[in-house]
């Protein structure tokens, strides 16, 4: 540890734990009252609000202002009619972590310590999972506009396109025995993953169709998190044939309405208006089946040592990012379309 950090840190959690509340663990199986729930989770909304600009913004430590609407956010949760509302106290126990692992990566990166990346990352996880735990409740509470959902993006391109799955059962676009196969790792609530998405489409027409590339899909998600729920819709999209068609609708919804369209009651309209059997798909989101798989995907991922998303691999090979890879050696990320082409060519001749 960096000189200055050990003490900072001994400060934040003599202050911190002092003044914030203690995270709680989820108790019984209570449902909460509607209204109550409402207020509770566009309360805990804002403060997020608060929070998205302050780690945004220049990381300044928190002022008395803000942790004051933390700690009324606890009391506003002590007073809910049902005391056991456990959806509620899994969200406050998801915005107490990120913000103290917020604060507490603060001290480290002012310290210009190495430990400042992962208490930071930690934070960000916390708050995503938080944030999508929120729009679930308000999505439940009646919040969300009752057609959301019902509405869906164009899919025509993927008209006449081969899609099933490979060997290990991750999702697959194109022809099996394309010369060029390219791996995804990927994330649905990743900004960057959904502008890959858009990336994809335009690799379709002169790539894809033609059977020269073939593009595989592995999740990157875990249980808690708020990536979690798409990536089970997409998969259970998958097992009737739809999966790249629920992957336009996910990262096209997050495009359009942010967080709320990772719950699973947006989901499901999605997945109705998309016409699939929705006995089968919500059999499907309970499989133990289907997480196992997820769980492979993240053993696979730690196998490559990917550190970020998306991850791209072109027949098992991370790619060449030209003067972008003196600052980012693994080249994860979003790259430029020209980049991708030039990747996809360079084996093609090989």
């Amino acid at each position: 540890m960096r000189k200055g950090v050990g003490l900072a840190l001994a400060v934040i959690v003599a202050i911190g734990v002092g003044y914030l509340p203690a995270p709680v663990d989820a108790q019984g199986f209570g449902d909460c009252p509607s209204d109550e729930l409402l207020i509770f989770a566009e309360g805990i909304d804002g403060i997020f609000e608060d929070f998205r600009d302050l780690i945004g913004g220049e990381l300044g430590i928190a002022d008395d202002g803000f942790l004051e609407q933390v700690d009324d956010l606890y009391g506003r949760l002590l007073e809910l009619d049902v005391p056991d509302c456990t959806a509620a106290w899994e969200v406050y126990d998801a915005a107490y972590t990120a913000i103290s692992e917020m604060l507490i990566g603060i001290l480290y990166l002012r310290a210009d310590d190495e430990a400042a990346d992962l208490h930071l990352n930690t934070a960000f996880s916390e708050a995503i999972r938080a944030d999508g735990m929120i729009r679930e409740l308000l999505a439940n509470a009646g919040a969300v506009d009752s057609t959301l959902g019902e509405e869906l993006p164009d899919f025509s391109h993927y008209d006449g396109i081969e899609q099933g799955f490979t060997d290990e059962g991750f999702p697959r676009l194109g022809d099996p025995d394309a010369p060029v196969i390219l791996e995804e790792f990927s994330s649905f609530t990743c900004p960057h993953c959904n502008n890959f998405s858009q990336t994809l489409h335009r690799l379709i027409e002169p790539y894809i169709r033609t059977g020269e590339l073939a593009v595989v899909f592995i999740p990157i998600t875990a249980e808690g998190y708020s990536s979690y729920a798409p990536s089970l819709a997409a998969m259970c999209a998958g097992e009737q044939g739809m999966f790249w068609q629920m992957h336009d609708v996910i990262f096209w919804g997050a495009r359009q309405y942010g967080q709320t369209a990772f719950g699973t009651t947006v989901l499901r309209r999605w997945a109705e208006s998309m016409g699939l059997d929705m006995a089968a798909f919500d059999e499907c989101l309970e499989s133990d089946e289907v997480a196992d798989l997820m769980r492979r995907a993240i053993d696979i991922a730690v196998g490559r040592e990917v550190r970020g998303t998306p991850a791209l691999f072109f027949n098992g090979e991370r790619p060449d990012c030209g003067d972008i890879q003196a600052s980012n050696p693994t080249c994860e990320g979003n790259l430029p379309y020209e980049m991708v082409v030039q990747n996809i060519e360079d084996r093609l001749e090989q």
